[in-house]
C-alpha cells in the first residue's frame, strides 16, 4: 500500500495511513489502487502449483479483466453472459474440463459443487460480506472433497482492518455452528427423538395465586370450572381456542388437540354446562372468537373458504341454555392479515377476482344466563 496518497478525512485533515476499513469509499479506492499488486501476487501463488485446478474469486469487473489478461487460459463467468453459457462454464469446471475459473461470490458462491476436481480457492480481494465469503469457500470445502482445502486471501496493508472484521465474523460463525451441533447432539433430529420430545401427557399440576382482590388459577379449565360453586361468578370473559387452529400444549386434554371442528365442540360439551352453572342468573358470558380460513386443499374445492366459527359457537352456547344477547365486531388489520395469507392483494384480484374474500374481523359474542 502506498500511504503517500492516504487522502483526507471528512474534516479536511490529512490521513497518515490508508485504512480501507473506515468506509466503503476507502475500501473501493484501495481495491482499485492495489489491483496491479494483487494480480502479481495471485500469479505468484498460482505458479506454486500450476497443474492444480483453482477457483479465483473477485468482486469487481476490473479485477475480472485483469485476471483474464494475466491468465489467458482461464474461463470467466459473469452476469452479462447468456444463461446457457454461464451454466456450461460452471458445469465444465465442475467436471474438471479446465483448470482456472474466475467469478464473483454472488454469481457462483451458492449452490455450485466444485469439490470433485478442485480443492483450491484464491480470493483476489477481501470484503466485509462474511456470508458471501464462507459460502464461496464451501463450494470446494464440502462433502465429497478428498483433499485438504487451500484458501488464499490477497489483501493490501490498508485492508488489515477488513480482515480483522472478517475474522471476527468467522469466530462468531464457529460459535454458532458449535452451539447448533450441541443442540442436535442433545435433542437429535430423528423421527424417534422428535417423538420422544413431543410425547403427549395427561393432567397437570395445579397452581393458585391469591391476593386481596384476586385469585389466579393455572389448571385444566374443565376440571377447575367443574369445581366452581354454583351461581358464584358475576362475569365470564374468555377467548376460547379457535377450534383446531392452534395447539397450545402437548397434552391430550388440550382443546386444540382435536381432529376436526366436531371433535372440538365435543370437548366444549364438558366445559360449557359448568360455565352456565357457575354464572349467576342474569349475568353475562362474553366469548371472543374468530372465523377461520380453510385452504382449498383441505376441502377439495380448490379455493379458500371461511369456516363460520362464530356461528357454530353461538349454536353451541344456545344448545347449553345460554341466551344470546348480541355480537360486537372487532376490526382487525387487513394489511397484516394479507401479509400472512396473500389472499386479499391486487395480485390475487388480477388472477381471479371471483374467489376474492374479505378481511376477517374478530367477534365478541355476549350471552346471558336466564
Amino acid at each position: 500500500t502506498d500511504h503517500r496518497n492516504a487522502g483526507y478525512d471528512k474534516l479536511g485533515q490529512g490521513k497518515l495511513l490508508k485504512d480501507a476499513a473506515i468506509g466503503v469509499q476507502d475500501a473501493s479506492r484501495e481495491k482499485r489502487e492495489s489491483l496491479t499488486n494483487r494480480v502479481e501476487k495471485m500469479l505468484e501463488i498460482r505458479n506454486e502449483f500450476p497443474d492444480d485446478h483453482v477457483l479465483i474469486w473477485h468482486d469487481l469487473e476490473d479485477e475480472r479483466h485483469a485476471i483474464q489478461k494475466a491468465i489467458p487460459s482461464s474461463k470467466a463467468v459473469f452476469g452479462t453472459q447468456e444463461l446457457e453459457l454461464r451454466e456450461k462454464l460452471i458445469i465444465d469446471f465442475s467436471n474438471g474440463e479446465y483448470a482456472e475459473l474466475s467469478t464473483k461470490p454472488r454469481i457462483a458462491g451458492s449452490g455450485c459443487n466444485f469439490q470433485r476436481h478442485c480443492h483450491w480457492s484464491i480470493f483476489l480481494g477481501i470484503g466485509f460480506k462474511f456470508n458471501d465469503f464462507i459460502q464461496a469457500i464451501h463450494r470446494v470445502q464440502r462433502f465429497g472433497q478428498k483433499k485438504p482445502v487451500r484458501v488464499d486471501i490477497i489483501f493490501s496493508e490498508a485492508e488489515r482492518g477488513v480482515r480483522q472484521q472478517l475474522e471476527r465474523k468467522w469466530q462468531q460463525h464457529e460459535k454458532l455452528t458449535k452451539k447448533m451441533s450441541e443442540i442436535i447432539k442433545t435433542f437429535g433430529l430423528s423421527a424417534q427423538a422428535m417423538a420422544g420430545t413431543l410425547a403427549r401427557g395427561m393432567g397437570m399440576d395445579r397452581v393458585e395465586i391469591q391476593g386481596e382482590h384476586y385469585r389466579i388459577v393455572n389448571n385444566d379449565t374443565v376440571i377447575e370450572t367443574a369445581a366452581l360453586t354454583e351461581n358464584s361468578v358475576d362475569l365470564i370473559v374468555t377467548s376460547i381456542p379457535f377450534s383446531t387452529q392452534y395447539e397450545y400444549s402437548p397434552n391430550y386434554a388440550d382443546f386444540g388437540h382435536s381432529e376436526g371442528n366436531e371433535e372440538f365442540f365435543d370437548q366444549m360439551d364438558f366445559l360449557t354446562p359448568n360455565l352456565l352453572r357457575a354464572l349467576k342468573p342474569g349475568r353475562l358470558a362474553c366469548i371472543h372468537v374468530k372465523d377461520r380460513i380453510i385452504p382449498g386443499g383441505m376441502t377439495g374445492l380448490g379455493f379458500q373458504t371461511v369456516y363460520p366459527f362464530h356461528m357454530h359457537t353461538m349454536n353451541h352456547f344456545l344448545k347449553h341454555g345460554f341466551a344470546y344477547m348480541g355480537m360486537k365486531t372487532i376490526v382487525t388489520d387487513v394489511v397484516r392479515e394479507n401479509a400472512q395469507t396473500y389472499r386479499l392483494g391486487w395480485t390475487e384480484q388480477c388472477k381471479d377476482g371471483t374467489k376474492m374474500g374479505v378481511g376477517m374481523p374478530e367477534y365478541l359474542l355476549m350471552f346471558r344466563k336466564p
